[in-house]
């Protein structure tokens, strides 16, 4: 029996060398006699982001004493992070006498994703009420790779009224490329007029 010798080299397709796993550039590797089978390794390297699998190319060239039935493979990295969960905190504040001011909600994701993600979010009436103590709001976040932390502003309108501390929600929905963990924000606007 003739020694059979092939060469392989891999190539980027979702998967991208050095980031998702080490090029191999042309490398020769051999089948002893009576040998049908023999490893062309290729060295992955691991994360902690959640993303889609990615896949990269493994091509074979340069036979020597046999042919080639198909001379491409693909491999495929599984992903096996878990997606992050979103949460929003609750906020508080003075409503003023006049004017307006923005109630700022945090949203932040438990970790870094590999890949975009996206939530709706929508104001409702708790006490406050959108048609005279804030504005209504509803809109998209979204989260490039990597980013962790977003924010909603909502308009609050002050007055002289004397009454109770009102709250308002803001709450997520339709997440993306994560769960969530805590959908509603609780907004207090605290009441800072006194009786006469």
């Amino acid at each position: 029996g003739k020694l059979v010798k092939v060469n392989y080299s891999t190539a980027n397709g979702t998967a991208i060398a050095g980031s998702d796993y080490v090029a191999v550039v042309s490398t020769q590797i051999a089948f002893t006699t009576g040998q049908t089978v023999t490893l062309a390794r290729v060295s992955i390297n691991s994360d902690i982001l959640n993303e889609p699998d990615e896949a990269f190319k493994v091509n074979l060239s340069s036979a020597v004493n046999a042919t080639f039935a198909d001379s491409q493979a693909i491999g495929t990295i599984l992903n096996d992070d878990a997606a992050p969960s979103l949460t929003i905190n609750d906020v508080s504040i003075s409503e003023g006498n006049s004017g307006t001011k923005n109630l700022t909600f945090t949203v932040s994701l438990s970790a870094p994703s590999g890949q975009t993600v996206t939530v709706k979010y929508a104001t409702a009436d708790g006490i406050a009420r959108s048609t005279s103590d804030y504005v209504a709001k509803t809109g998209t976040l979204t989260f490039a790779a990597g980013q962790t932390s977003k924010s909603v502003s909502v308009v609050i309108k002050g007055d002289t009224t004397v009454e109770g501390n009102e709250t308002l929600f803001v709450l997520l929905s339709g997440a993306i490329n994560a769960s969530v963990s805590k959908a509603r924000g609780t907004g207090t606007i605290n009441n800072d007029d006194a009786s006469g």
